[in-house]
């Protein structure tokens, strides 16, 4: 009797601790105090990098020769801290993309690049080329894509890259990308990571 009560307690306990996993942010995840997180969305994925290249994309993925190719890029040479949200079912990927599009032009952002669906290139690339999480896969007709051009900041240029994806299951997710650095090398092309 006694252990089919502790029994009891200790699935009860696991279904706590699994439901607060799965609500929750992940773990040493933070909002970057730029743009204010989308209503109910939660942090899924999360990666700060110091003094690194990071290639700003001006054009779409293209496969070429069997590699990957964007006609047009900058290279970064700097901090990159990137965001992943799961967003809540009652709202679509292109809800949270027009309102962190909205968001970034407040910001004083000038809009360097955009594209949307099979226009941007393949997802899979996106996902896993240029922002390095597979979990923004998705059909390719369901992707948006924006990079801003912030207002100098002391001797640093100022970006910030979104991107917003519908999975095949129906989940959305919303990767934004802040960017802050030295301009390399301007209008170049980029040949995947």
């Amino acid at each position: 009797m006694i252990s089919q009560h502790v029994f009891k307690l200790f699935c009860i306990a696991i279904s706590l601790l699994s439901f607060s996993a799965i609500a929750g942010d992940i773990e040493g995840s933070k909002d970057n105090p730029l743009l204010e997180r989308y209503p109910r969305s939660v942090i899924v994925h999360y990666n700060q990098r110091s003094d690194d290249e990071v290639w700003l994309l001006k054009s779409a993925i293209q496969t070429v020769n069997g590699g990957l190719r964007a006609r047009t890029a900058d290279l970064l040479i700097g901090d990159a801290e990137d965001i992943s949200y799961r967003l809540p079912t009652s709202h679509t990927a292109e809800d949270a993309y027009r309102s962190f599009e909205a968001s970034a032009v407040l910001l004083g952002g000038e809009r360097i690049y955009q594209c949307q669906g099979r226009g941007c290139g393949s997802s899979v690339d996106w996902a896993n080329e240029v922002f390095g999480y597979s979990m923004l896969y998705g059909p390719d007709r369901g992707q948006f894509y924006s990079l801003f051009q912030l207002p100098k900041q002391v001797d640093h240029d100022r970006y910030i890259a979104i991107y917003a994806v519908t999975r095949g299951n129906g989940k959305a997710y919303i990767n934004l990308q802040f960017i802050n650095g030295s301009i390399e090398e301007r209008d170049v092309r980029w040949n995947g990571r």
